[in-house]
């Protein structure tokens, strides 16, 4: 058939060729990604982070911008693990703007709300609650309720933890119903204990109280020992 090659006939031939070729590196970058996930789980961090940036490599080859994101997402989840926290913001920063520019709401709610919790965690409040509030935004676009209860009750601990009371309470209280319907006892148990040492600080001392023993009997349920010392703690 190829003895005599029209021009329609050499160009089947050359977008064949280019299609096989970037289904050989689409998978290429699978993967590496795969190899980076197994190396992470058994905390053998330098060659995650290899492997993971060679999946970048072969993803930018090809256009492939979610899984370029995806890349960037998990170098930011390791660089997080390590305490190296300036590392994991820069490459959350390239992945958010990356599933930011696919419309990938479920990518960019994670990244978004890991990135809230590292600014909550370097006292940097404002920029957290800044991060929070983009988080509940895409989640009321894509109306993912789960991400919504996240995004409430980690919104909630920033505005508490500055000292934003009111808006803590009604952050938590939306996160409660939700929380409530999905059956997400860990998560209600948390935002029961973080309400609890909102009302605290409001020198609320019966409705803290209240609150604190819905997270205690919550905890003890789940047996969650971890949990429990917290609320002890505060009690």
């Amino acid at each position: 058939v190829y003895n005599h090659p029209n021009t329609t006939d050499s160009a089947c031939r050359e977008l064949f060729n280019f299609d096989l070729q970037k289904g050989y590196v689409d998978r290429l970058s699978q993967i590496r990604m795969v190899q980076g996930i197994a190396k992470d789980v058994l905390n053998e961090t330098d060659s995650a982070v290899y492997f993971y940036k060679s999946g970048f490599t072969y993803a930018q080859q090809t256009n492939d911008t979610a899984m370029m994101a995806s890349s960037y997402n998990n170098l930011g989840l390791i660089y997080w693990n390590s305490e190296r926290l300036d590392s994991a913001l820069i490459y959350y920063k390239l992945s958010e703007e990356l599933f930011a520019a696919i419309n990938k709401k479920r990518g960019l709610a994670s990244t978004l709300n890991n990135m809230g919790l590292i600014y909550q965690s370097l006292d940097r409040i404002e920029e957290s609650i800044q991060y929070f509030k983009r988080l509940l935004k895409v989640e009321v676009e894509y109306d993912q309720e789960y991400f919504q209860a996240i995004g409430y009750q980690n919104l909630g601990i920033s505005y508490s933890d500055n000292g934003q009371h009111d808006s803590a309470f009604y952050c938590f209280q939306n996160a409660i119903p939700i929380q409530i319907e999905l059956k997400d006892n860990f998560g209600l148990a948390k935002t029961y204990h973080n309400l609890a040492r909102a009302y605290y600080y409001h020198d609320s001392l019966d409705s803290a109280k209240f609150y604190m023993k819905k997270a205690i009997a919550l905890n003890q349920m789940m047996s969650n020992d971890r949990a429990l010392a917290g609320n002890y703690l505060q009690v």
